[in-house]
């Protein structure tokens, strides 16, 4: 009777984990595709125009760690900006 008990237990635990990350995902996805708010638009632009010229210097300078990071902000922040939308 306990291993039933368990693998009913189990079961339950993956269903309900299961459903907050479905939910979750769909949350997400849902504004991927929505116009970006004109802040974040702006704010995402920053970022890279920012990443950009600090990525041009830094490689003209040869300052290896701060060409990676700065151009991964850059990308980050603008990829960023596509879940972020008008509600």
């Amino acid at each position: 009777m306990c291993i039933i008990a368990e693998r009913i237990l189990k079961y339950i635990s993956l269903t309900f984990k299961e459903n907050i990350m479905t939910k979750t995902f769909e949350k997400v996805t849902s504004n991927y595709m929505k116009p970006t708010p004109k802040k974040w638009r702006k704010l995402g632009d920053s970022l890279l125009a920012m990443s950009l010229f600090v990525t041009s210097t830094a490689a003209y300078n040869d300052i290896e760690w701060m060409i990676y990071t700065s151009a991964a902000i850059g990308i980050i922040g603008k990829f960023l900006t596509n879940f972020f939308s008008e509600e």
